[in-house]
């Protein structure tokens, strides 16, 4: 009985220290749940701590940021305001320095460097007293001079058998040029020439018939010629016999000068034109009959108490300046012109006796002064 007893004893003992420890380990798994539990739902404040620290941090430091910003447009501003002032002051240099070159309102002073000046080559001459010469340009030609001109004529109408000249050869007097065979005698003769000259002419053919009114040749002594000049109508009572003209010949430098000998009293229809004419000396042959010419013959002379040569002007907004040089670089005057030749021009106003003023090149200074005014108005 006691073994029967003790076994279900023992086994009930068992069962009930195996469902307590059942019961003690749900109760252990769900302390520890729980405490897992507590420990997330602590956990989901701290995060959102976190973010909310964040977000204030983030707007704390956007709050920085247009502070910054604030202070940067300031900064800016400032920026701006001082380069405005320092613009003003920079404008307000210039135009103290325009105004330090100025001259007495004749313009401003434009200074040239050494180097600029040797580049620029300037050519600086003296304003004085200049007789203004006024010419009239006509065209001419040269012609041989017909008072030294004779003509080679057969004494008896024959064949013409030689002709031993030709065009351009020069003759002695005395030379055989032409030999011709006469019909009345059939005998042959000389034709010699009558002076020293130069053949201009030949119109014989051998073997042709020369009759006696029929010249062979012309021969003219060239050491002087006649030039031509065509005068229109409207220029007639500017000439009259003795005045001077220059002549201009291609292929010289300097001009060739003469004094009109003749002015024809008869006009030519087709051009509606006089002719005057000048015997001009041509000792050195330059003057070759047939070629054009240009004269220009002296019709008044004006004594002018102030004149620069024409190259000297420039002109500025339509009105004529020159450039004068002084202590301070080179200075543009407005000019009122008078009356003008071929170089020169009479100045009545701006510039005085013994200016110096630029008669070459200055086109430099224009260019220069145009220059410093684009920049005055930037």
């Amino acid at each position: 009985m006691s073994t029967t007893e003790s076994g279900p004893v023992r086994g009930g003992l068992l069962g009930r220290l195996s469902q307590g420890v059942v019961i003690l380990g749900v109760l252990a798994a769900g302390a520890i749940g729980g405490v897992a539990i507590m420990s997330y739902e602590r956990k989901v404040p701290a995060a959102e701590a976190h973010d909310h620290g964040g977000e204030k941090k983030d707007a704390g430091h956007a709050h920085g940021e247009g502070e910054a910003g604030h202070k940067h447009a300031e900064g800016e501003a400032g920026h701006k305001h001082d380069e405005a002032e320092e613009g003003h002051k920079h404008d307000a240099a210039e135009g103290g320095h325009a105004h330090e070159d100025e001259h007495d309102g004749h313009g401003k002073a434009i200074k040239l460097t050494a180097k600029q000046r040797e580049n620029a080559k300037l050519v600086i001459e003296t304003a004085g007293p200049v007789a203004i010469k006024q010419t009239l340009a006509l065209n001419g030609i040269i012609q041989p001079n017909e008072e030294k001109t004779v003509a080679v004529l057969p004494r008896f109408g024959g064949i013409v058998r030689s002709m031993t000249k030709r065009l351009g050869d020069s003759v002695k007097k005395g030379e055989v040029v032409a030999r011709i065979e006469s019909n009345e005698s059939l005998t042959q003769y000389d034709i010699q020439a009558p002076m020293d000259g130069t053949v201009i002419e030949r119109s014989g053919t051998l073997g042709e018939f020369a009759a006696t009114d029929k010249r062979l040749m012309a021969i003219s002594d060239l050491s002087s010629v006649w030039v031509d000049l065509r005068v229109y109508s409207q220029d007639f009572s500017k000439l009259k016999v003795g005045q001077k003209v220059d002549i201009d010949l291609p292929g010289h430098e300097e001009p060739h000068s003469a004094t009109i000998g003749y002015l024809s009293p008869i006009g030519v229809t087709d051009t509606q034109s006089m002719l005057a004419r000048a015997v001009v000396e041509n000792n050195d042959g330059g003057f070759l009959p047939g070629l054009f010419v240009t004269g220009h013959v002296l019709v008044s002379e004006t004594a002018a108490a102030v004149a620069v040569k024409q190259t000297a002007l420039q002109y500025i907004e339509n009105k004529p300046v020159v450039f004068v040089e002084d202590e301070d670089g080179f200075e543009k005057r407005d000019v009122e012109l008078g009356v003008k030749d071929d170089t020169m021009i009479e100045i009545v106003s701006g510039v005085a006796p013994g200016d110096k003023v630029v008669a070459g090149n200055s086109f430099i200074l224009k260019a220069e002064l145009g220059k410093g005014e684009a920049e005055h108005v930037h």
